[in-house]
């Protein structure tokens, strides 16, 4: 005779598995008829069993199925949900056709006019007229996206709505770069150009040939390096600025390799340009930022880099401060 089949361990069985399924993104998709399956039979069968114990298994294998199907949705909306704050990261999932309408982007400005805002020379915002007042080159925002993308002739154009932006902080004005003077600040100088650091960047010793061009900070996760390079070139000649870039991409010193500087942005009110930069010390890879100045006799850079994706999260609002608080010399010539 033919064995006759326990539905509740059946029911069971289907609930646990579609449960453990949820959890592994290769095999997700598996879950979902598995806990829908596991959902329909065990109500099924719940009014027909008379036994309380029978009853209570296929309410318990109900809840895990429904549970898994939960689960399953969650997971796979947050993996879908990519961090937008890296524009080689949009422009992947554009150039791969992935749906980032609704999907927010925060990046920095590298041209506007009155209705539109660009994130780099392949990607450009429609907006109105009042998202894109007040915002110049150089500041950040965050767009959500409002229609789908369109590729004009190699560059994605989009229709989006400005949800927050942060002003430019490439501008050295003399009048406004005071250096704080608050319990939380140190201040330093190099060749006349003074700055403000938190106090819990610790100065460091220089190995360099020049120590007196050189000041070495040690964040928690990463580093800062203030370096005054004597020269009669300004960063502002494009030839000077692309051999500048080269040394630093060719270099070895430090252990440090892979150097890649992207969204260079021109200070809207000062001798200065920026980038975002990505590299690898000792084989751990560091992002950050880097500022470059034409001050009196020469020019100053300041690089900062941290492990990780922590720049953006955790250091970018002090090195914008830093920023702010640079008091320098204008060249003369």
């Amino acid at each position: 005779m033919r064995k006759k089949i326990n539905i509740e361990n059946l029911c069971l069985t289907l609930g646990i598995l579609s449960l453990i399924l949820s959890f592994f993104n290769g095999i997700r998709a598996l879950s979902l008829p598995i806990g829908i399956i596991g959902t329909i039979l065990p109500l099924i069968f719940i009014i027909k069993k008379s036994r309380k114990y029978q009853k209570i298994i296929l309410i318990i294998s109900v809840i895990m199925s429904l549970g898994s199907i939960i689960i399953a949705y969650g997971l796979t909306y947050m993996n879908s949900s990519p961090d937008y704050t890296s524009v080689s990261v949009f422009k992947k999932d554009l150039d791969d056709d992935k749906n980032v309408v609704g999907k927010t982007f925060e990046f920095k400005v590298t041209d506007r006019t009155e209705t539109s805002i660009n994130a780099d020379d392949e990607i450009s915002f429609f907006t109105s007229k009042t998202d894109a007042e007040g915002i110049k080159k150089g500041d950040i925002v965050t767009i959500k996206v409002k229609r789908k993308p369109t590729n004009i002739l190699g560059v994605y154009i989009m229709s989006g709505n400005v949800q927050s932006k942060k002003s430019n902080i490439k501008q050295h004005s003399k009048s406004n770069n005071e250096p704080s003077n608050s319990n939380t600040k140190k201040i330093y100088n190099l060749h006349n150009t003074t700055f403000s650091t938190p106090s819990n960047w610790v100065k460091q010793l220089t190995n360099s040939n020049n120590p007196d061009n050189t000041i070495n900070f040690t964040l928690q996760d990463g580093y800062l390096n203030v370096h005054y390079f004597e020269t009669n070139e300004s960063i502002f000649n494009n030839e000077y600025r692309n051999s500048f870039l080269s040394s630093l991409k060719n270099t070895t010193s430090n252990n440090m390799s892979d150097f890649t500087a992207t969204n260079e942005t021109e200070g809207s009110s000062s001798e200065s340009y920026a980038w975002y930069i990505s590299l690898k010390q000792n084989e751990e890879k560091y992002n950050g930022e880097m500022v470059v100045l034409d001050v009196d006799g020469g020019i100053i850079s300041f690089t900062i880099y941290v492990s990780g994706d922590k720049f953006s999260k955790n250091y970018e609002g002090d090195f914008n401060n830093l920023l702010d608080s640079i008091k320098y010399t204008k060249r003369t010539n």
